[in-house]
């Protein structure tokens, strides 16, 4: 009993959710950029909604891929 299995924080229950509220997270931050980017071009403003619509959409692909079985 030295050896035991490891137990993450994250419960695997909670995977789904989780990939659904960071994948819709990141789809609508896409789509605000592509809005905002329309009326007014702010390179600032365009760099920080990419960078928080790509830290959501891989989480959500990350939780997916837990959720699908495929541990990375």
């Amino acid at each position: 009993d030295m050896f035991k299995a490891y137990n993450g924080i994250i419960v695997p229950q909670l995977f789904g959710f989780l990939s659904i509220v960071f994948l819709v997270v990141g789809l609508l931050l896409t789509g605000i950029n592509i809005i905002v980017t329309q009326k007014s071009s702010s390179f600032l403003k365009d760099i920080a909604l990419g960078l928080a619509a790509s830290v959501f959409l891989g989480l959500g692909s990350f939780f997916l891929l837990q959720w699908c079985g495929i541990y990375v």
